[in-house]
């Protein structure tokens, strides 16, 4: 699922380079494949966190596993503000929210980068 919503992002970053398109173009175009892709994203997320803490499960936050899944849930929520707030506005041509994309993006990203992090085998300790 964390591919497809990958390839999903893709498409409206491609999308986005192209100039000049109407409001319904940029959010047929390029918001739409961002927003499919979010929830492509919070599937997976959601997916990897069910396998960290099955129901019922009564196992303790904390472990490394457990913060992977949990960043990368969080990132896709703010990925997912991200795309709420990139629809273009039909009255002013706008995004709804500049600040949110911005934003959002950014945070997603970050959680994600962190998550990635997490997942570096140990470094060898040299004797």
């Amino acid at each position: 699922m964390q591919l497809v919503g990958t390839v999903f992002f893709n498409v409206s970053t491609v999308d986005a380079l192209i100039g000049n398109l109407s409001t319904a173009d940029t959010n047929a175009l390029v918001w739409a494949p961002d927003m499919f892709g979010s929830i492509c994203f919070i599937i997976a997320s959601h997916l990897g966190w069910r396998a960290v803490r099955p129901r019922g499960s009564q196992r303790r936050r904390g472990g490394t596993n457990w913060w992977i899944a949990a960043l990368n849930y969080v990132g896709s929520l703010f990925f997912m503000l991200a795309a709420i707030a990139a629809l273009t506005l039909r009255t002013t041509g706008e995004e709804l929210n500049t600040a949110i994309v911005n934003s959002g993006t950014l945070a997603g990203a970050w959680c994600f980068f962190v998550a990635a992090y997490l997942l570096l085998p140990p470094a060898a300790v040299a004797e």
